[in-house]
């Protein structure tokens, strides 16, 4: 038989804590990332004219693709914000801006 429904929770991680194997495998891809923007950054400056015809093109593109594919894991995408704003709420806000004018002039 289990633990009879809402008991309090005993043993096990407390709410919230990060998992371990996440956190160091984020902090490997991000090492990862990092180390390779530099190279990017140098092999960038050094062949700005000549990128087009330099075979080591295909690693750049490689390094670039790979991060490009880890970089969700490391940083999390944003969410589209929207904000929908009803006709009441409307004048609500323009009664409260009506108002404030008048404290003021």
């Amino acid at each position: 038989m289990g633990r009879v429904k809402g008991s309090p929770k005993t043993g096990g991680r407390q709410k919230g804590t990060p998992n371990k194997l996440t956190t160091d495998f984020k902090k490997r891809l991000f090492d990862i990332i990092n180390n390779n923007i530099e190279d990017l950054n140098d092999f960038i400056e050094k062949n700005k004219d000549e990128m087009s015809q330099i075979p080591e093109m295909d690693l750049m593109n490689l390094k670039l693709q790979l991060i490009k594919s880890v970089l969700p894991y490391v940083v999390p995408k944003q969410a589209e914000t929207k904000i929908s704003v009803d006709e009441e709420t409307t004048e609500a806000m323009k009664e409260a801006m009506k108002q404030l004018n008048d404290l003021f002039t």
